[in-house]
């Protein structure tokens, strides 16, 4: 029978291995999950063969065996393992343990493997012939190529991967020097080998003449009073080829920061600039080499970029792209720079900041322009509310005197004139209040607007003789220029003054496409078809036409759109297109979602 010592910290490796090994009808398998609780059982019990992985909890699978020999056990060790390398081979070797295993993706095979270990190891430790040293070790499990020397150079052992990356056959390399099959190796062997591993990376030449990179690793141990070499043949050809793509693309995304415009800067994870091309020193005329190597955080505060750091501690707090818009920053010179830009984090494989990557483009002159395009616009503004209030008073005086004039004049055809004097009195009035509702047109920026509270407070407003106002529009937003309850009132005020018999105005809005329509609706005469776009131009329709112009000036400033799509005889039909973007169902932020669209259901407005 043979005693079995499995030490494996993974239980279910541990069952595994109980199932496979426990089909030899002469083994007697007892498992461990720590080296402590091995070591134990060993001052109790008598193993013939000891398995371990290497990476038990507390220490190695390697410093596991080396406390059992330090205790005089010369029980056969296996390390039988999912770590594998060529590195832990070697040490393997060196620690003189019995076999190495390494775990694959085939368990029939990988067991198979180690019951035929199992038996080797208990023939050989009770007496049969021992065989060559280096053949007990599972080389052909490696994807490195391996090669065993003597002292000498001369090779004893090599794996399958060796023979294939050096393209001859295993039997012509055995017994051949590793002076002919790797020259580079020849002036190592001349000397006394050390126990340290040395390392090169060369071309190797294979069998047939071709060369490719590799790197060479040489371990040197000494073995029963002999010194022996472990040759480890990596080919990197793979590696090279992606380290020169990786190479192209640097020089590629260099020549690109290199020439671009805008101001570029990159930190790493401590905030330290390491990176800015130069367009961000000619841009603030700070030398380069004055803010490489600094915290951007601390050291490029005061007189240089303290106005940004908010925006950059928001990229680096959330992690997500921040932009910035007519910051101000100081230039090298004191003059005061405006920039625009963005801050965009870079994070580590573990999703953790792992730098900032920092863009600026100098917008002095637009901020410069803009504000003195504000001045100018506020000036004007201001001139054409003193003129419209100097004449809209000089015009109550007219239409006093024009009043007192009719009240006393006896003679018909004076009073007529009279008459057409106050009416274009009026007109004028009419057209002043026109030019104060057109200047208010992009003033203010455009803002989220609920559509039924503006109608419920249009209906408030106006007097609709009867008629019936009804809203289907649900919880409808709109972004658009905060006149926009000048629109609705008009279109309201368009179909009670040109509607004739209509008895009802109706409100509704629905998808059409990406888009959405808000339509405007009566049972009035409609329009007729050469009107249909006349009744926007100014100075249409009977009453001067400034309602409809208005309505479209409106909307227009936002990208919205109105036609009169109605038929004659069967009332008028506007039709207001918004796009998306510019609408949106109350509780939802962004985006043209309409999911609240036909949900709503038709309501009469509430009247005075």
């Amino acid at each position: 029978m043979i005693q079995v010592l499995l030490v494996d910290s993974d239980p279910s490796a541990r069952e595994m291995a109980g199932a496979r090994l426990g089909e030899e009808p002469d083994f007697i398998l007892e498992t461990s999950s720590s080296p402590e609780e091995a070591l134990a059982l060993l001052r109790s019990e008598r193993f013939d063969v000891i398995i371990a992985e290497e990476g038990l909890p507390g220490m190695g699978g390697l410093e596991f065996f080396r406390c059992i020999r330090e205790t005089g056990d010369q029980v056969p060790f296996i390390l039988f393992t999912g770590q594998g390398s060529p590195e832990l081979l070697c040490r393997s070797m060196d620690a003189e343990a019995d076999f190495y295993l390494e775990k694959g993706p085939n368990p029939h095979v990988q067991y198979t493997s180690l019951v035929y270990l199992i038996r080797r190891a208990v023939r050989r430790a009770r007496g049969s012939q021992e065989e060559h040293e280096f053949s007990r070790f599972s080389l052909d499990h490696i994807s490195e190529g391996v090669l065993w020397t003597d002292g000498r150079g001369t090779i004893l052992s090599a794996n399958r991967a060796a023979a294939r990356l050096l393209a001859r056959e295993e039997r012509d390399l055995l017994g051949a020097g590793i002076r002919e099959i790797l020259p580079i190796l020849a002036g190592f062997f001349t000397g006394t080998g050390s126990g340290d591993p040395v390392l090169h990376e060369t071309q190797v030449t294979d069998g047939t003449g071709n060369t490719f990179p590799a790197i060479l690793k040489l371990h040197t141990l000494r073995h029963r009073g002999a010194d022996y070499h472990c040759v480890i043949l990596r080919d990197i050809s793979a590696r090279r080829v992606a380290d020169q793509h990786v190479h192209a693309l640097k020089e590629f995304y260099e020549g690109i920061l290199e020439s671009a415009h805008d101001g570029i800067w990159v930190t790493d994870a401590d905030d330290v600039i390491y990176y800015l091309n130069p367009a961000l020193e000619q841009m603030t005329g700070y030398p380069r080499r004055s803010l490489l190597e600094r915290n951007f955080l601390r050291d490029t505060g005061a007189g240089r970029m303290e106005a940004l750091r908010p925006f950059y501690e928001d990229a680096r707090e959330h992690m997500r792209t921040v932009a910035f818009d007519s910051v101000p920053v100081t230039a090298a010179t004191g003059i005061p720079l405006f920039v625009s830009g963005w801050f965009t984090p870079v994070r580590d494989p573990g999703g953790h900041f792992d730098g900032m990557i920092a863009s600026a483009h100098d917008v002095t002159d637009r901020k410069m322009t803009g504000d003195a395009y504000q001045l100018a616009n506020r000036k004007l503004h201001l001139m054409s509310s003193v003129t419209r209030h100097d004449i809209l008073n000089q015009l109550m005086v007219l239409r006093s005197y024009l009043e007192m004039g009719e009240e006393m004049a006896k003679d018909p055809e004076l009073r007529g004139f009279i008459g057409k004097e106050r009416a274009a009195a009026e007109a004028i009035q009419r057209l002043i209040g026109f030019t104060r509702d057109y200047q208010e047109i992009g003033v203010h920026a455009p803002l989220w607007q609920p559509v039924r509270d503006i109608l419920i407070r249009v209906r408030s407003m106006v007097d609709v003789h009867g008629v019936a106002l009804e809203e289907d529009v649900g919880d409808l937003e709109v972004f658009a220029d905060p006149l926009l309850e000048k629109v609705f009132y008009n279109l309201i005020d368009n179909a009670i003054r040109h509607g004739g018999t209509l008895t009802w105005i109706r409100f509704s809005a629905q998808r059409d496409g990406q888009d959405l329509l808000i339509t405007c609706e009566d049972n009035g005469i409609g329009v007729p078809p050469h009107e249909k776009e006349r009744i926007f131009g100014h100075g249409a329709g009977k009453n001067m036409g400034f309602g409809l112009f208005l309505v479209r000036e409106i909307l227009s400033i936002n990208g919205i759109s109105i036609r009169e799509n109605g038929q004659p005889g069967r009332g008028a039909r506007f039709e207001i297109r918004v796009p998306p973007g510019s609408y949106r169902y109350r509780g939802e932020r962004g985006g043209s979602a309409v999911a609240a669209a036909g949900q709503s259901r038709t309501r009469s407005l509430p009247g005075r």
